[in-house]
């Protein structure tokens, strides 16, 4: 590049500017002038490379070396054909050795422009520069570099059919990107990887390797798999003699060895390294448990099966999934130049997500379903009062139990086999005893261990139940994320801290919560989250300091250590031992908090019957459209703030998509009879005209019904007006709402004859940070559209 400068000066600041030494912090002004010259002449990929070095230091886009992201470990250089990489505790490696349709490697010299594209739209992943000028945080980086993957192993997989080593990108045209898109309604697995018709043929092409004897005698060691399966956990297309050989075929293939344990289920990484070894992706690839591949049975974890908690459960696929691939794949169009393969221009022209809906349901969203209120409402009851009967004492139980096992680790013996004198139970408090605890902890594989449970029979059942609880209250009045809860303080989470919420002495204090905000903050080597502090009920708030208080101790007496605890504690019933609470814990205690109380079961299909099992998510959006239903659109600043969101647009749709019409249509009338009076809704004028041409009246005056009342009360109590239907019968009917202005704008409403919508709009605040923020505007049909 620099040969090609000649203008005055221009070589020197150049070498200064690419070198680093010289940059727009410290640039003079008549240096300036010539840096404006140099980039006025210069090929625009030089120009762009000379602007992005001068700025570098105020651009975060800039940062970085191109061709070595962050996401490289130590060793790895982008020319390397292994690399290696480490996302926080996340290590993997890529092997680019893999082999194309004409036998020969992608790492080839042939390749090299196809192997170049492919490495440059990895490195691209989690660049700024490529991402609107963002440091992307660890968990995103992986998420974009997961999917170039898998696109990258669909071209390997589809390698012969496109003839990828003879055309390398070129074959990458509007049909086949639209296949996968269409192809991703079945998921990944199945619909990128084809697992399922690999898996079956697979099977079907060995079980005739299995005789008879093998089949005998397997069949006596785990007799689960003569047992015929219900409808909807038949997975594959096998009959039931099939299914016992393949079953048997993969015993002995060790497919169902664990050290020295037999897995109920094939372990997934087997059929990876059988189908998959010709990918980039093929130790990452998730698949789902196999039904019909099970030898033994399944020890259930709750009493029924779930009622879905998510639509992405139901039929097809969300528009923010298709479009994420959509983006991913779009990123290709970037590479340019000799040392690439490059994609044709009009591979994406006519790409979009709703051609791609032509093919498949592409729903709105994947977002997680609404609980119906008396559950939610039941829950809290329930939580309340097993929090106040049982917290202190199941609390001090469980500590004292963990502390008096680590005593006797050196001995050997365990409180819980341990007979003598009741073992365990010698250390219970009375008050438990009597309650009915007998046993550690209920196993489900007793026959009736559900209603064990119920009637408090195990003590770690009943620790489960009590974190549960706590975590529907928490969950229920404070709305935060599942990962803000799990990221708690296990000792500070409170403000004021050290204040207990439960002394008569604070009653008048206002406590707030101490969180991190998943969705905020900075990426990076140095990524933080922005810390917030939230109101919080003042019992709810008692509760978290009997844990903090509890957490506390368990730490003193090194019975946790404070870098691994959690808010919340997972008692591990086998080590007896507490341990961080985690995604799948928290789920565990929400489970066992629904079966204990029983929530709502529903006849889901013929023979099926599904439970209502509460997840975080749900609860946080029944509070956001709880606090619609009752504030209105004059809460939606309120809530936005609460629920630490900046896009208030996208609040409105989270909560109005899963109200029905009925009841939007109801807080939408309300607020246009308010916006009456207080003039503050775009075009409510416009409402008199629709009101005098809709119930052809002269003239619309508003005003309550109390005043209209008033205005003819001393006239009709003086004998000069009579009505009819009586003027009392008349007060009767506004009392009782039976006549009500509400009413005829919820009809205007319904019949489509107006609307009231938020108009969003961007704005900046004080500290630089963009918000979106709305007004309410009335929207008018014309009349004459009839």
């Amino acid at each position: 590049m620099l040969e090609l400068i000649n203008s005055h000066g221009g070589k020197a600041l150049a070498e200064q500017i690419m070198a680093g030494q010289k940059h727009i912090e410290n640039i003079k002004q008549n240096e300036i002038l010539i840096l404006q010259e140099l980039v006025a002449n210069l090929p625009l990929e030089h120009a762009c490379a000379l602007t992005q070095k001068a700025v570098l230091p105020l651009v975060p886009a800039y940062c970085g070396r191109e061709l070595h992201p962050s996401w490289f470990d130590t060793s790895t250089e982008f020319l390397d054909n292994i690399w290696g990489i480490k996302l926080g505790t996340w290590e993997k490696s890529i092997n680019f050795n893999v082999v194309l349709n004409d036998g020969e490697k992608l790492t080839a010299e042939k390749h090299r422009p196809l192997l170049n594209s492919f490495k440059k739209w990895l490195v691209m992943q989690g660049q700024p520069f490529y991402n609107g000028g963002k440091i992307l945080k660890n968990a995103s980086i992986r998420d974009q570099l997961l999917r170039v993957l898998q696109l990258i192993d669909v071209m390997l997989l589809n390698a012969e059919k496109i003839d990828l080593a003879g055309r390398h990108l070129t074959a990458v045209n509007s049909d086949l990107v639209l296949d996968i898109l269409v192809n991703l309604s079945t998921g990944v697995s199945n619909g990128l990887y084809s697992f399922m018709k690999h898996l079956t043929s697979y099977l079907l092409d060995n079980i005739p390797t299995i005789s008879n004897e093998e089949v005998q005698i397997f069949v006596e060691m785990y007799p689960y798999v003569s047992q015929p399966l219900l409808p909807e956990l038949i997975d594959l297309p096998l009959t039931q003699a099939q299914r016992i050989r393949a079953c048997c075929f993969l015993f002995k293939q060790g497919v169902y060895q664990n050290g020295g344990a037999t897995r109920p289920l094939p372990n997934g990484a087997f059929f990876s390294s059988i189908f998959y070894a010709n990918t980039l992706f093929k130790d990452l690839i998730r698949i789902k448990p196999i039904n019909m591949l099970r030898i033994k049975e399944v020890v259930n974890n709750t009493e029924y099966p779930s009622i879905p908690v998510t639509d992405s459960e139901n039929d097809g696929v969300s528009t923010k999934y298709l479009l994420k691939y959509l983006s991913s794949f779009k990123m290709l169009g970037v590479l340019k130049g000799e040392e690439f393969s490059e994609i044709p221009v009009s591979t994406f022209e006519c790409i979009s997500v709703k051609r791609v809906s032509e093919h498949i349901i592409v729903r709105a969203t994947g977002r997680f379903t609404t609980l119906p209120v008396p559950i939610v409402f039941a829950a809290i009851k329930n939580s309340f009062e097993f929090c106040v009967k049982y917290t202190d004492d199941i609390l001090e139980a469980a500590y004292n139990l963990v502390l008096i096992q680590s005593k006797k680790e050196n001995t050997g013996k365990s409180i819980v086999n341990d007979d003598s004198e009741k073992g365990f139970q010698n250390y219970l408090p009375d008050s438990l005893q009597s309650l009915g605890v007998t046993q550690w902890f209920v196993s489900g594989k007793e026959d009736n261990c559900f209603s064990l449970r119920r009637r408090n029979t195990g003590f770690c059942d009943l620790f489960e139940v009590l974190i549960g609880s706590i975590q529907v209250l928490v969950g229920a009045t404070m709305a935060r994320r599942q990962g803000e809860l799990l990221d708690l303080h296990p000792t500070d989470c409170l403000l004021p801290s050290r204040s207990d919420p439960n002394q008569k002495s604070s009653h008048s204090i206002d406590y707030e919560m101490i969180f991190d905000n998943r969705k905020s903050g900075s990426g990076g080597e140095n990524a933080m989250l922005e810390t917030l502090a939230k109101p919080i009920l003042r019992r709810v708030a008692g509760l978290i300091y009997k844990l903090q208080c509890f957490n506390e101790k368990l730490i003193k007496q090194r019975l946790i250590k404070q870098n691994e605890a959690s808010l919340f504690l997972y008692l591990d019933h086998q080590r007896v031992e507490f341990k961080s609470i985690k995604q799948h814990t928290y789920n565990q205690h929400l489970d066992a908090f629904c079966d204990y109380f029983e929530t709502e079961v529903v006849q889901y299909e013929k023979n099926c019957v599904r439970r209502y099992y509460i997840r975080q998510h749900q609860l946080r959006r029944f509070f956001a459209m709880l606090f619609f239903w009752s504030k209105g659109f004059d809460g939606l600043d309120t809530l936005r703030h609460f629920l630490a969101h900046t896009d208030t647009e996208h609040l409105y749709h989270y909560v109005t998509e899963g109200i029905s019409g009925e009841v939007l249509t109801d807080i939408k009338a309300k607020r246009i009879l308010d916006g009456v009076g207080k003039k503050d809704i775009e075009n409510i004028d416009k409402l008199t005209s629709v009101i005098l041409e809709k119930f052809g009246v002269q003239s619309v005056t508003f005003k309550t019904y109390k005043q209209v009342l008033e205005d003819y009360k001393e006239d009709i109590f003086d004998g000069f007006i009579e009505t009819f239907p009586p003027f009392e019968q008349i007060e009767q009917q506004f009392e009782q709402e039976l006549i009500c202005f509400e009413q005829d704008i919820s009809r205007l409403l319904l019949d489509h004859t107006i609307d009231l919508e938020p108009e969003f709009f961007t704005v900046i605040d004080s500290k630089g940070k963009s918000i979106t923020d709305y007004k309410l505007v009335l929207k008018v049909r014309e009349l004459d559209d009839d």
